[in-house]
Order: C-alpha cells, then structure tokens, then sequence
C-alpha cells in the first residue's frame, strides 16, 4: 500500500524561510514569467490560425480536384 501521510507526520515551522533572492528580483522574475507566457500564448494563437488556414486550403484544393476529376459531381 502507498504511504499516507496523517496530520501527525507533518510538522509545520513557523519560522519564515529566508529567500536567496531580494525583493527586485522576485518582482523581475515575476514580470519575465508573464512576458514568456504572453509569448507562449502568442505563439500558440498563430500556430492554431496557420493550422486553420493550411487546413481550409488543404479542403478547397482537394475539392476541386475531387470535382475535376469526377464531372457527376458538377
């Protein structure tokens, strides 16, 4: 069976963990972390339209190939 961790097992400090980094930092590190996920965001915005645009493509050049090719379907 797994372990299970009870509320006896687990010990909580009151003493604040001292941070290596200052407050600037964090607040940069906060700032750089939101410019990459609006980036990311970005990113996945155009690789979702070029999909939609390649596959809309895709749809009407075989279309009319399909309708070329077959003169019933005119």
């Amino acid at each position: 069976m797994s372990e299970q961790v009870t509320s006896e097992q687990v010990t909580h400090s009151s003493e604040e963990v001292e941070s290596p980094f200052g407050a600037e930092e964090i607040r940069q590190f906060d700032a750089d972390d939101a410019e990459a996920g609006r980036a990311i965001g970005k990113l996945l915005t155009l690789f979702f339209l070029y999909t939609i645009v390649v596959m809309i493509v895709s749809a009407v050049t075989t279309w009319v190939w399909v309708s070329s090719t077959n003169p019933a379907l005119n």
